[in-house]
């Protein structure tokens, strides 16, 4: 019994041993990696090879691929309405536009007056409450 508590001693020394020599190689390595000064090469400019001059062709921008194009549309936002027609009676209801004036003048144009508009709300108040 008393061979087999040596040999277990043993084999924790050596481990032991292969501890602390593997955390000293760890602690070098991150030394040398992160605490070192860098080492600076200085170049000059003979060696840099930079262009003598630089040229930009501005013709691209009269590629015909470039006058198809479109631009994208503007994302409508939803209106709440109320005005009066032409007739006198009140009008309300929903409508969708770019912008508050633009809403204004769609109105208009359908012959609303004293229009009032107020922002349709997106979304639910908690979106994390279940349907």
């Amino acid at each position: 019994m008393a061979i087999t508590v040596l040999k277990e001693k043993k084999k924790q020394k050596k481990l032991v041993v292969i501890l602390v020599a593997l955390i000293v190689l760890i602690v070098i390595v991150n030394y040398k990696n992160f605490y070192s000064e860098p080492e600076v090469e200085q170049i000059s400019f003979q060696q840099a090879n930079l262009p003598s001059r630089i040229n930009i062709n501005f013709n691209v921008l009269n590629s015909p691929i470039l006058k198809i194009l479109k631009s994208f549309e503007l994302i409508g936002i939803e209106f709440d309405y109320n005005g009066i027609t032409e007739s006198g009676e009140i009008a309300s209801g929903t409508i969708i536009g770019t912008s508050p004036e633009d809403v204004l003048r769609q109105l208009e144009e359908l012959g609303l007056t004293d229009i009032t508009l107020g922002e349709m709300e997106v979304g639910r108040r908690n979106p994390f409450m279940p349907y």
